[in-house]
C-alpha cells in the first residue's frame, strides 16, 4: 500500500500538498443574524443595545432616528445617510469593511428596503428600467436578483472579517408553505421574496423571530375560532417551528423573553449564547 501523501494538481504543473494544509484550529468570526417580527416589537431597539452599533438604513425605514429623538435609545448611536440606491448601500458597506471607525456591530434596518434596492438595480441594469419586464413571470427577482444578493452577502462577510457583527432587521409576513408530504400551511417568514430568503437564511448564524405571546381561548374545534388573549408579553423564538422561521448555531433554547426594553432583550440573548457555549463543552 502506498504511503505517499495525497496530492492534487493545481491549474499549472506543480502539485499541491493538501495534507500539509489541513487544519483543526477554529477561525471565529463575528456573528451574522436576522431579527424579524411584528411592527414595534423592539427589533431596532434590541439591535441598538448591542456593542457599539452603526446603523445603515434604506429610505423607507429610519426607525433608529425616531428612537433616538424620543430617548428610547442612546442618541449618540451613529447612522449613515439613508441609502437611495444599491450603489449607496455597497459604498457604505465598503466603508464599514475598510475604515477604522471603531464600531463593533453593523445593523441593516431594514432587510425589505435593501431587497427593494437590489430589485431596482437589477431592473435598471438588466431590463432597461422597465418594471413590467422585470416583474413578468418574476424574471427579475427569480433569475437575476439572486446573484446580486450573493454579492451583497459577500460584502457583509467582508464587514465581519473587519471585526463587526452584522444584524439584518426585517419585518414579518405570513407565507403559505407548500408541503409535498402534507397539506399546505401558513408560516411567519421574513418579509422578502422567496428567492431572496433561502440565500440569507443559509448565510445567517441566527434567525430570531420576535413577537407577542398570545393565548387562544374558547375554540372547541378546528372549525370554530377562539378569542385571543395577551399580546403584551414579548418573546423571541430561536429554533424552527411549523408556524415561524427561526434557527441558531449557538445551542440556544427554543424561546427567550425580551423583557420591557431593547437592552434587556439583548442581555437575555447574549446570556443564552454564553450558556450555550458552556453547555457544549
Amino acid at each position: 500500500m502506498s504511503t505517499v501523501a495525497p496530492t492534487s494538481r493545481s491549474s499549472g504543473s506543480a502539485k499541491v500538498d493538501w495534507v500539509s494544509q489541513m487544519r483543526t484550529a477554529i477561525k471565529g468570526r463575528p456573528t451574522a443574524a436576522v431579527f424579524y417580527g411584528m411592527p414595534g416589537i423592539g427589533k431596532t431597539s434590541m439591535a441598538a443595545a448591542m456593542p457599539l452599533p452603526l446603523f445603515i438604513t434604506g429610505t423607507g425605514d429610519v426607525g433608529i432616528e425616531t428612537l433616538k429623538s424620543t430617548g428610547q435609545v442612546d442618541e449618540s448611536i451613529p447612522n449613515l445617510p439613508p441609502c437611495a440606491t444599491m450603489s449607496d448601500f455597497l459604498s457604505q458597506l465598503d466603508w464599514a469593511a475598510t475604515f477604522d471607525h471603531g464600531r463593533k456591530t453593523l445593523v441593516i434596518d431594514n432587510l425589505g428596503d435593501i431587497e427593494s434596492l437590489v430589485h431596482a438595480e437589477v431592473c435598471r441594469r438588466d431590463f432597461g428600467g422597465d418594471r413590467v419586464k422585470f416583474g413578468q413571470y418574476e424574471a427579475g427577482a427569480r433569475v437575476n436578483a439572486p446573484d446580486d444578493i450573493r454579492s451583497m452577502l459577500m460584502s457583509l462577510d467582508r464587514v465581519r472579517e473587519h471585526g463587526m457583527s452584522v444584524i439584518l432587521v426585517g419585518h414579518a409576513r405570513i407565507q403559505e408553505i407548500k408541503d409535498p408530504s402534507s397539506a399546505n400551511y401558513d408560516k411567519w417568514m421574513p418579509d422578502v421574496s422567496k428567492y431572496t430568503w433561502p440565500l440569507i437564511n443559509r448565510w445567517a448564524d441566527m434567525v430570531i423571530f420576535q413577537t407577542y405571546v398570545t393565548h387562544v381561548v374558547g375554540a372547541k374545534d378546528d372549525t370554530k375560532k377562539g378569542k385571543a388573549r395577551g399580546g403584551q408579553e414579548r418573546v423571541m423564538y430561536c429554533t424552527n417551528h411549523a408556524s415561524y422561521e427561526a434557527k441558531n448555531r449557538h445551542n440556544l433554547p427554543d424561546e427567550l423573553p425580551m423583557g420591557d426594553c431593547g437592552a434587556t432583550a439583548w442581555t437575555n440573548l447574549i446570556t443564552a449564547i454564553k450558556e450555550g457555549r458552556t453547555n457544549n463543552v
